[in-house]
């Protein structure tokens, strides 16, 4: 992998994130399904964190969000995922909707 040391964590963290959620709709075809294509979406980031093609705003951003899941902190990590919408659209825009889907249901999972 050529993620940068900086975003490395980022990886680790949407896909403990994406395992998490996965195990919690398992038993739920239709929700499983989304898990899958959210999946699928979020490689499309890693495939761009790999690439070093993500911007360094973005990348900061997705460090925000991360650390804010790990500590549970949903309104700093809906912040994050705000400001990714308003000012990186364009380069998240692929995964991006995905990502959202798999914060909000960790959040209900609580």
């Amino acid at each position: 992998s050529r993620v940068s040391a900086a975003l490395a964590p980022v990886v680790a963290s949407l896909r403990a994130l994406h395992g998490v959620c996965s195990q919690a709709v398992a038993a739920h075809p239709q929700k499983a399904r989304e898990m899958e294509d959210a999946g699928k979406r979020i490689g499309v980031l890693f495939w761009q964190l790999n690439q070093g093609s993500l911007s360094q705003g973005a990348g900061g951003k997705l460090v925000q969000l991360c650390a804010a899941m790990e500590a549970a902190d949903y309104a700093r990590a809906n912040a994050a995922l705000a400001s990714l919408t308003s000012a990186d659209w364009d380069e998240a825009a692929a995964w991006l909707p995905s990502l959202k889907r798999v914060v909000k249901l960790r959040q209900m999972l609580v």
